[in-house]
């Protein structure tokens, strides 16, 4: 569709009644959908937190010495049994050091955690980092395949599968036997949770008229913030109960949005532009009845979808029988319907601005996981710490409504990460300090500035990445830069090990990532008030400088003043 198509289209969404309860039932669904998103990326930090323990001794100190035959006298001989070695210490010093050899015993019940469950402590501890990690590997297999499923086969069988898909993974998580197949679910967990989430998050901008766009974007992150605090107050109300049981209670969270199989509609914009004119006229009606249109505006509302459906398939007809050059290839894409994501590496603009995006994603994605995965490691309550640092994601969220149309998408990408780039580095230094009650409490509250940044990142790169792609590689485009921010979140649970060596390590690392961003982000465009493009020629007019219109009125003027004098020169050569 062109711009002029997707003005139209706002002008249907209006008469239709824009806010009317056709429009909230459709949010409602959509809220419903993303809260078990949250659920099941961030379990692990309730389902697989750390168990204090040390080596087991099931035989008497003395058995065990004489092992060691005459080597070692008993007397002044001790056996300490660390957190994963036995020490044997002969006046306060350690003569020897083993295994564990007798296993490992853990100070609170085997089931609390799948830490303790699978054993996954000393040498196999970084399994338990991997099985997050693999969460997000999955994350990008399904953010790049459920986009283009996305875009082929519609929005919805997208979101109402990667739901079933959600549910099921979820379950078989909750009873894995071992580790293999507790891994290998969480990956699935990742795709079907990604899939869900591109969708939901593309869907829901499509369904906005131009103006309440930036509406779609507050509301995405609130959604999204409102499951996290629901997963801690889950996972609260659970402490006591084994891992197996919050993982399964998160899992049956999953179930009431199989509603969206009866109510939720697909995307008006999408069925257009894919020529899906019975369905499109199906979705006015239903919309009509709910809000209560006059049969009169119904009528034309279908007129003017009628029209728009005739262009768009005019415009399809054109881009097929288009220009060639000599070389036999298209002379440049009319629109978008023959778009791929391949277009984002072959034409220069879309390279660069993907590859912005790219670097936005990675940081933004390494700082989410990482704040949110080291919140129950801080000083306090763990729930009472992840709780304050999920509560932070609500106030971004706000800003973003009043922010982005007041201030432009540019200047609020540059603020949030500049945010998080304070946050991290400021939560870093007080974490290497000596753990006094104000420096926990500083530590705490700069940790809380940082998830307000990250998860203000988060939210713009949703909301901003669509918006500067045609339609039929909008998901696609949204999907791979996904994917690639995953990378960042595949590093997150390891950013635990450069914590070791330096605690203000990882904060300054990504805070520095962060202010990179800040810098490239003035060579993307400004997409304030303007339509979402269709095609692109929509994008491209906006990087056209006033000096190339200028340069393009001046050839057209020229070549009308040459037309001019050759009419003149016939005209005198005819005298």
């Amino acid at each position: 569709m062109s711009t002029q198509h997707d003005k139209q289209l706002d002008h249907i969404y209006q008469a239709l009644g824009a806010k009317g309860r056709f429009t909230v039932l459709q949010i409602v669904l959509l809220w419903v959908g993303m809260i078990p998103c949250g659920f099941q990326l961030l379990s692990n930090v309730f389902i697989g937190s750390s168990v204090p323990h040390r080596c087991a001794n099931i035989t008497k100190d003395e058995e065990f010495l004489d092992t060691y035959g005459d080597s070692i006298s008993h007397s002044n001989v001790t056996v300490v049994y660390e957190t994963c070695s036995i020490n044997i210490v002969i006046n306060d010093t350690v003569f020897d050091k083993k295994n564990c050899l007798f296993g490992t015993y853990y100070h609170l019940p085997i089931e609390s955690s799948f830490v303790s469950q699978f054993d996954l402590v000393c040498d196999s501890k970084n399994l338990a980092r991997l099985t997050q990690t693999l969460v997000i590997i999955g994350q990008a297999f399904g953010a790049m395949l459920g986009s283009i499923l996305s875009d082929r086969f519609g929005r919805k069988p997208v979101i109402v599968g990667t739901h079933i898909g959600l549910l099921v993974s979820g379950l078989v998580i909750a009873y894995s036997p071992n580790i293999i197949v507790f891994s290998a679910s969480k990956f699935m967990v990742g795709a079907f949770q990604q899939g869900a989430l591109t969708s939901i998050a593309n869907i829901m901008l499509e369904l906005m008229r131009i103006k309440d766009r930036r509406l779609s974007a507050a509301l995405g992150g609130l959604f999204w913030a409102s499951g996290v605090i629901v997963l801690d107050i889950i996972a609260y109300i659970l402490r006591s109960q084994s891992w197996r049981t919050i993982q399964l209670v998160l899992s049956l969270g999953t179930i009431p949005t199989f509603v969206e199989i009866f109510l939720l509609k697909e995307s008006l914009r999408w069925l257009l532009v894919n020529g899906k004119k019975a369905e499109a006229s199906a979705y006015v009606v239903t919309a009509a009845r709910m809000n209560g249109t006059t049969q009169k505006k119904v009528s034309e509302v279908l007129r003017l979808l009628a029209t728009i459906d005739t262009r768009i398939n005019t415009e399809r007809q054109d881009e097929n029988d288009g220009q060639t050059t000599d070389s036999g290839s298209k002379v440049g894409l009319k629109t978008s319907d023959k778009m791929s994501y391949l277009d984002l590496f072959r034409i220069p603009r879309l390279l660069l601005n993907t590859l912005i995006l790219w670097i936005g994603w990675f940081t933004v994605t390494l700082g989410f996981f990482s704040i949110y995965l080291s919140s129950t490691t801080l000083s306090g309550d763990r729930h009472l710490n992840f709780f304050l640092t999920a509560l932070m994601e609500v106030p971004s969220n706000i800003f973003f409504y009043f922010g982005l149309n007041r201030y432009g998408r540019k200047n609020v990408i540059i603020f949030i990460f500049l945010v998080m780039s304070v946050g991290l580095v400021g939560s870093g230094i007080f974490r290497s300090f000596e753990q006094t009650s104000l420096n926990s409490g500083l530590s705490l509250g700069f940790n809380m500035i940082a998830m307000a940044g990250a998860s203000g990142g988060f939210g713009i790169l949703f909301f901003y990445t669509p918006e500067i792609f045609p339609t039929n590689i909008r998901t696609q485009a949204l999907g791979m830069c996904s994917m690639i921010g995953r990378s960042g979140g595949m590093l997150a649970p390891f950013t635990a090990l450069l914590s070791e060596k330096a605690k203000w390590g990882p904060g300054l690392l990504i805070g520095c990532l962060a202010c990179v961003v800040v810098a490239l982000s003035w060579f993307l465009p400004e997409t304030n008030g303007r339509e979402l493009p269709q095609t692109l020629d929509d994008v491209l007019s906006w990087f056209k400088t006033n000096k190339e219109k200028k340069q393009m009125d001046c050839q057209d003027s020229l070549l009308k003043r040459n037309q001019g004098n050759e009419e003149n020169k016939n005209d005198n050569t005819i005298v």
